[in-house]
């Protein structure tokens, strides 16, 4: 399983990538992670980007999973709105280091 975040930040629009690739994490690893995206429900999210107008320095997620089986699915969503089952997912995401920017 590859699972991505691509992590925008508001007003500095100021993007970090991450991605995990559970054949290069220990098999605890990888099972954690394979919980936190079925117990995100993930593969049956859609897309909430909406900010209110009035929230101007929002962060906005974009979560991408490619599960063993080669189901793929994408999804974006507003810091705003971001329900809760996705918070853990994204925790984790978060503590691996940023991919380098291509030159």
């Amino acid at each position: 399983m590859r699972v991505s975040l691509i992590e925008s930040a508001g007003v500095t629009g100021t993007t970090v990538r991450r991605t995990v690739d559970t054949t290069r994490l220990s098999d605890d690893e990888a099972e954690l992670l394979r919980a936190l995206v079925s117990a995100s429900d993930f593969f049956n999210r859609v897309t909430l980007s909406r900010t209110p107008g009035n929230v101007v320095d929002a962060r906005e997620y974009t979560l991408e999973v490619e599960d063993d089986t080669g189901r793929r699915h994408s999804v974006t969503i507003s810091e705003v709105v971001l329900p809760d089952a996705l918070e853990p997912l994204i925790d984790r995401l978060r503590q691996a280091p940023p991919e380098r920017a291509a030159r």
